[in-house]
């Protein structure tokens, strides 16, 4: 009777362990479906991150001559085009000069747009506007020039101030 029993167990424990044998089979084929899945998704991220018009959708704020707005220019123009693996160099210097006006888009004119001369542009500009002495001349200089209100009681200009010297 109790190699009947031990017979009988063996044979369930068999089983059980051949059904889990195929689940196994069945949930590894399941991981590799789903590795695919996220490398896919990985790969359809980076082609629509490069795709120009994902690109020609983010909007990008053009740089005059406030040295005081070139570090949020930089950050910005940094975070969609100038990291952006996708674009080449060529594409990148295209959007610089794009955003660049009045007296800054002069400073890079005379460069030929070819995908060598972007890295020179890019240097030439932060040379020229991201230097930290500089930002913070034109920091100081845009405070000393401020015009306090003497009215406390104006809340606008008051908020206007405050605005000010926050930028």
């Amino acid at each position: 009777m109790k190699n009947w029993i031990w017979t009988k167990n063996i044979v369930i424990i068999n089983n059980n362990l051949t059904v889990l044998l195929e689940h196994k089979e069945a949930l590894e084929g399941l991981d590799k479906s789903i590795e695919c899945v996220i490398n896919d998704n990985d790969e359809l991220q980076k082609e629509i991150k490069g795709s120009l018009e994902y690109t020609e959708s983010i909007v990008l704020y053009k740089f005059s001559d406030d040295i005081c707005r070139f570090q949020e220019f930089w950050l910005q123009y940094g975070a969609a085009i100038h990291e952006n693996e996708n674009l080449q160099d060529i594409e990148k210097f295209n959007y610089l000069k794009s955003l660049l006006t009045d007296s800054v888009a002069t400073v890079i004119s005379g460069i030929p747009l070819t995908p060598e001369n972007y890295r020179k542009a890019v240097e030439i500009l932060k040379d020229r506007f991201g230097k930290k002495e500089i930002l913070i001349s034109a920091h100081t200089n845009r405070l000393l020039n401020l015009e306090p209100d003497r009215n406390t009681n104006d809340i606008f200009a008051l908020r206007k101030l405050y605005d000010e010297t926050n930028v």
